[in-house]
């Protein structure tokens, strides 16, 4: 496994583990991350705007991931050249209700100087996210 690869899967353990001051170490001065459309925290980020997106997404995912098992990704590389790391992971949760929802998910990351540079996340079923967030919030 190479370095930039082990920082990838480095960040996603991170997310898991709601480890914000290791993000924060492993994230590249000039990070920045891209979403996808129509989720609460959809656009793109960096430098300051960093900070109201991961408040947003905290709102969000606490409550939906609230155990080990909900947060857990099972991440894998898929593919890594040069500055790019590709991985798939499973994002999960479940409401107080007890409605459960799992998609696979897609991860394009960029490294720079030993760190995270650019992150982009593509939700395989992105619909059917926004539609659970929006069942949990309304």
């Amino acid at each position: 496994m190479t370095d930039n690869q082990e920082i990838a899967l480095r960040a996603i353990r991170c997310v898991e583990q709601r480890d914000l001051e290791g993000l924060r170490e492993i994230y590249h001065p000039d990070v920045t991350f891209h979403w996808q459309p129509g989720l609460p925290y959809s656009g793109d980020f960096s430098g300051p705007g960093i900070a109201s997106m991961s408040e947003t997404f905290a709102r969000i995912w606490t409550p939906l991931q609230p155990d080990d098992a909900t947060r857990r990704m099972d991440a894998r590389v898929l593919a890594a050249k040069d500055d790019l790391v590709i991985v798939e992971y499973t994002w999960r949760a479940r409401r107080p209700d007890g409605a459960i929802f799992e998609t696979e998910t897609v991860a394009e990351y960029r490294i720079k100087d030993g760190r995270l540079f650019d992150a982009r996340m593509f939700y395989f079923d992105l619909c059917g996210l926004i539609g659970f967030i929006d069942d949990d919030r309304g």
